[in-house]
């Protein structure tokens, strides 16, 4: 990841590192050997406005050097609508919404589900 320089973080602790900056390094382990999907649980959670962009921005520019894809776990509502986002499905109250790509929507409940 280019805008983290490992040389940085050498000589400190995990628990040294601010929130914005373990993330940085925890998406750098991730992304290190060029998976295909990454899966990202949270990745943005605890994170004030501006480290939380700065972290996404590190997704969309490793995005978009190949063919790759993100599964992005997340609570901000916000995302939903983040025209990067191509596909999202939310999962509450036993009820399953899935956009897919171009705005179609489909719903599923619990028992449709697994029927």
């Amino acid at each position: 990841m280019e805008d983290t320089s490992p040389e940085e973080f050498l000589d400190r602790y995990p628990n040294e590192l601010s929130g914005g900056q373990f993330q940085r390094v925890a998406l750098a382990q991730a992304m290190i050997h060029d998976p295909h999907v990454l899966f990202a649980d949270e990745p943005t959670g605890n994170l004030d406005a501006d480290t939380r962009q700065e972290v996404m921005g590190l997704v969309d520019r490793w995005l978009a050097k190949g063919d790759r894809m993100v599964i992005w776990v997340t609570h901000h509502r916000s995302d939903a609508v983040d025209p990067r986002v191509s596909h999202w499905l939310m999962v509450a109250n036993n009820r399953c919404l899935l956009r897919l790509k171009g705005g179609k929507k489909s719903a599923a409940n619990e028992a449709e589900a697994s029927g």
